[in-house]
């Protein structure tokens, strides 16, 4: 699961003990969290959308917006193709 809006200190497993997080503590203590992950920023004032976009191409802010992706593979295709399953919800 990636939440680009959502910071890791407000997840009880990862210090903040004002909010009862349970299944999220469950991911962070069976899976992998990222604390120092940080947002680029944006060209725009949402630094939402180009975070989902480098995720999702691995491109800088400065070449997602290239429209032919050529030979390159997106994150989801990649981790497909490596045998996980996957799924997207969300603001897409």
């Amino acid at each position: 699961m990636i939440a680009d809006d959502h910071r890791h200190s407000a997840i009880n497993a990862l210090g903040d003990t004002q909010v009862d997080t349970p299944n999220l503590d469950s991911l962070v203590h069976e899976g992998t969290s990222l604390a120092n992950m940080y947002i680029m920023g944006s060209t725009v004032g949402a630094v939402c959308m180009p975070s989902r976009g480098m995720m999702l191409t691995g491109r800088t802010l400065w070449r997602i917006d290239e429209p032919d992706l050529g030979d390159w593979s997106l994150w989801p295709q990649m981790l497909r193709e490596s045998g996980y399953h996957t799924y997207g919800i969300g603001k897409w």
